[in-house]
C-alpha cells in the first residue's frame, strides 16, 4: 500500500508544514501534491515545499509580536465600531457631498469643453455616419482646459481630505478615551465635531493635502493626453511607439506615487489631529514610525484587505440572493396580475446585487480606515511613553494596553509604571 501510494504522489509526496498560534502551540499539517511523472521535477518541488514548511513557522514564530499587534488593532477596531456605530453613517454623508461636487463639476466641465469646435467623429465603420461629436480646441485653450480640472480636482481631494480628519478625529477620540465601566463614553455626534474641527484649525492641512494629490492627477491626465494624441497620430513609424511607451511607462510610476501618497496622506492627517503638528512635520512623523513599523503597517493592510474582499463579496452575494429569493418565491412579485410583477427576476438581481457592492465597498471602507487609524494611534502613544519616560497608557483597549504594556517594563524596567504627566 505505501508503494502504491508513492507511485502515485511521487518524490514530492509529503511536505509537514508547521503553525505556531497565539497561545505559542505548534500545529502540523501534510499537504500531498500528486508526481508530475518528472523525477526531477518532483524533486524540485518537494524541495521547495519543505522549505516553505520551514521558512512559514519560523516567520510566524519571528513575527509573533507583530501579529499580536495586529490582532489587538483589529479586535479594537470592532470595539470602536461597536461604541460608536455613527462611524457607520459617516460614508454615506461622505458619498452625498462628493456627488454633489462630482455633479456641479461636471456641469461646469460641459461649458468649458463648448469652446472648442464641434465635428464628427468616426468611430468605426459598422457605426453611422454622424452619431459621434468630438470636440477640437485651439493651443490657447487647452491651458484654461486643464486649469478648470485641476482646480476642480483639487476640490474634490480637499473634500476626501476633510472626510478623513474627520474620520480620523473620531477614531483618535475614541482610542484615547477613559474606560468608564468598562466601556468608553464617547459621543456619537464626535464624527461631526471632526468636520468642525477640520475646517476650523486644520484647513491648511487639508488644502495642501489635497494639492499634492491633485497635481499628481492632473500631471497624470496631461501625459494621458499625450499618449492618446501619439496613439492617434500613429503612422507605423518608430518614434511614436518609442513615445507611447514613454508615456505608459511615466503614467504608470505617476499612478504607482500617488497611491502611496494618498495612504500616507491618510495616517498624517491622524497625526496632525493627535499632536497639532502641521503637514510637514506629521509627514515626517508618519515616515519615521511607518519605516520603524513598516512590517506590521504591511501585515495589517493585508488582513484588512483581506476582510474587504471576504465582506465585500459575502455582504454582495447575500443581497443579490435574498433579493432573488424573494421575487422569485413571493406571489407579489410572481403572480402576473399583481400590480408589482416583475417578468425579468434576473436583472432585478443583478441590479440589487451592484446596490449591494457599492454599499459593501462604502462600508468595508469604514473597516480599512478605522483599523489604520488605530494602529497608529497606538504606534504614536508607543513613541510618545517611550521618549517621555512613561508608563503604559490606561485608556488603551485591554489587549493593546497589555502589549504596549509589556513592551514598557521591558524599555523602563519593573512594573512599567511611570509619571503619567503629560
Amino acid at each position: 500500500a505505501n508503494q502504491q501510494f508513492r507511485d502515485h504522489y511521487g518524490v514530492a509526496a509529503m511536505n509537514s508544514t508547521a503553525g505556531v498560534n497565539t497561545t505559542g502551540n505548534v500545529t502540523v499539517a501534510s499537504v500531498f501534491v500528486p508526481t508530475t511523472g518528472n523525477k526531477t521535477l518532483d524533486a524540485v518541488i518537494g524541495f521547495v515545499l519543505l522549505l516553505l514548511g520551514v521558512l512559514i513557522p519560523v516567520l510566524v514564530c519571528c513575527l509573533k509580536e507583530k501579529i499580536e499587534l495586529i490582532l489587538g488593532a483589529l479586535e479594537a477596531t470592532v470595539e470602536c465600531l461597536i461604541d460608536m456605530p455613527c462611524l457607520l453613517i459617516q460614508p454615506v454623508f461622505g458619498f452625498a457631498v462628493r456627488a454633489v461636487a462630482f455633479c456641479l463639476a461636471l456641469i461646469g466641465l460641459v461649458y468649458v469643453v463648448s469652446v472648442g469646435d464641434v465635428k464628427r467623429y468616426e468611430a468605426s465603420d459598422y457605426m453611422p455616419s454622424g452619431v459621434l461629436r468630438t470636440f477640437d480646441f485651439e493651443d490657447d485653450e487647452l491651458p484654461y482646459l486643464f486649469g478648470y480640472m485641476f482646480i476642480a480636482m483639487w476640490i474634490y481631494e480637499f473634500i476626501v481630505a476633510w472626510e478623513q480628519i474627520a474620520f480620523c478625529y473620531a477614531t483618535q477620540s475614541w482610542f484615547f478615551a477613559p474606560y468608564v465601566n468598562g466601556t468608553k463614553d464617547i459621543s456619537q455626534s464626535v464624527w461631526l465635531v471632526g468636520f468642525v474641527v477640520g475646517i476650523t484649525y486644520h484647513m491648511g492641512t487639508l488644502v495642501f493635502g489635497s494639492l499634492i494629490l491633485a497635481i499628481f492627477r492632473i500631471v497624470y491626465l496631461i501625459i494621458w493626453y499625450i499618449h492618446k494624441q501619439l496613439q492617434g497620430n500613429d503612422d507605423g513609424g518608430a518614434v511614436n511607439a518609442a513615445a507611447r511607451g514613454v508615456a505608459a511607462a511615466c503614467m504608470c510610476c505617476i499612478a504607482c506615487v500617488e497611491s502611496l501618497m494618498r495612504y500616507i496622506n491618510k495616517q498624517v492627517y491622524l497625526v496632525v489631529v493627535v499632536n497639532s503638528n502641521g503637514f510637514c512635520i506629521a509627514a515626517q512623523i508618519v515616515v519615521q514610525v511607518m519605516l520603524s513599523e513598516m512590517v506590521t503597517f504591511g501585515m495589517l493592510e493585508g488582513a484588512t484587505k483581506a476582510f474587504q474582499v471576504v465582506g465585500g463579496f459575502a455582504i454582495t452575494g447575500l443581497g443579490a440572493w435574498i433579493t432573488w429569493l424573494v421575487i422569485t418565491t413571493s406571489s407579489y412579485f410572481t403572480d402576473p396580475h399583481s400590480r408589482h410583477f416583475i417578468a425579468s427576476p434576473e436583472y432585478v438581481t443583478i441590479a440589487a446585487g451592484v446596490i449591494c457592492a457599492i454599499v459593501a465597498g462604502m462600508f468595508m471602507n469604514i473597516f480599512d480606515v478605522v483599523s489604520d487609524s488605530i494602529l497608529m494611534c497606538a504606534c504614536l502613544d508607543k513613541k510618545h511613553r517611550k521618549e517621555n519616560g512613561l508608563g503604559p497608557n490606561e485608556c488603551l483597549p485591554p489587549r493593546l494596553r497589555a502589549l504596549l504594556g509589556k513592551g514598557s517594563k521591558e524599555h523602563f524596567g519593573g512594573d512599567g509604571s511611570g509619571s503619567e504627566s503629560e
